[in-house]
């Protein structure tokens, strides 16, 4: 438990060679898949692109536990070290089954955003030197999210309680589409689901959170049993992700997270990964639940968002929140 204390405190004052070589060494004791997620990261942010393309390239489908992701995220990993060191011609060969999928995912976007990303440093950096920008573009321009057709999933107007979670949504000033995701991922579209931890209803929502929101809404009759209620339910919900992605600046990511997880806890998150970017802060998520639930959610989202509006969701080009008020703010 030292060694691995260690190895982590190396790592968030992004002392990264020196982390790398404490993971090295405890997976030499214990071949763990996340110190294997941990050895590679440190390597990528110390900028040993060489080394991390060749662990991730050797083990990527051992570097991550979650069934539904784990080839996308080991091909959309290896690309990043490809991007690292500039090759994206390369790097978007190796995303096009990730960025051609027919139904995206959350690699979809974050594979998307990164390309885009590293076009534009370089383009910057051939802006700068009087040189011709690159072409590449054109080549990934094909596998636009905007293209996509996501005929996987049901159209909003085929979901009961959708046209209540259109107009809700519009109250609380919050996209439609990410609110279906929640729904979709929690219950399923049940609103009579109960979670062994208690969380009732189309939005999963603890006993003591909609407790808290009746206190908002100044609802002093408000009863445990009306969370089966799909209208009480979607209205209590969607308050609750509105005020986590207040909280959060309007970055989906960690309303989300904390929609699963609670707010103490990915607050914690956020400052063990300060400065880290999108991609990297959800492989950092320690809890495997919370981490497929990101992913599968921000999948959700942007295939509704784009099935139903052609136009994809900018969750990966946000950046995280450094600083945060108390949870109690939220409220």
């Amino acid at each position: 438990m030292f060694k691995e204390a260690q190895a982590k405190s190396l790592m968030n004052s992004q002392k990264f060679s020196d982390a790398g070589l404490a993971y090295l060494s405890l997976l030499k004791r214990s071949n763990h898949y996340r110190y294997r997620w941990y050895y590679f990261w440190n390597l990528l942010a110390s900028g040993n692109l060489k080394e991390a393309g060749q662990f991730i390239t050797s083990s990527k489908d051992k570097a991550f536990n979650e069934i539904d992701y784990r080839k996308d995220a080991g091909l959309y990993w290896e690309a990043r070290t490809l991007l690292g060191s500039g090759k994206i011609e390369a790097a978007t060969d190796l995303l096009k089954p990730i960025l051609g999928k027919s139904t995206p995912t959350y690699y979809t976007m974050s594979a998307r955003a990164a390309l885009t990303h590293a076009q534009a440093v370089q383009d910057k950096k051939k802006a700068d030197s009087g040189e011709t920008r690159s072409q590449t573009p054109i080549v990934f321009a094909a596998y636009s999210p905007n293209r996509m057709k996501s005929n996987k999933f049901e159209r909003s107007d085929r979901i009961p309680f959708a046209s209540y979670v259109h107009e809700i949504s519009r109250t609380m000033d919050i996209d439609p589409y990410l609110i279906l995701a929640i729904m979709r991922s929690e219950s399923g579209f049940n609103s009579r689901a109960l979670s062994n931890a208690g969380a009732q209803g189309l939005m999963q929502l603890m006993p003591y959170t909609a407790i808290r929101l009746s206190k908002l809404f100044e609802d002093p009759d408000f009863k445990l049993d009306q969370l089966q209620v799909a209208d009480t339910n979607i209205t209590y919900g969607s308050l609750y992700l509105s005020l986590l992605l207040h909280y959060y600046g309007g970055h989906e990511i960690p309303a989300v997270a904390a929609y699963n997880a609670g707010p103490n806890i990915v607050n914690k998150w956020l400052k063990e990964c300060q400065g880290c970017p999108n991609d990297a802060f959800v492989e950092f998520i320690p809890y495997a639940e919370t981490r497929n639930y990101v992913k599968k959610v921000m999948s959700t989202f942007t295939a509704f968002r784009l099935q139903e509006t052609q136009s994809s969701p900018d969750f990966m080009t946000k950046k995280l929140p450094t600083k945060m008020p108390d949870t109690e703010n939220i409220f």
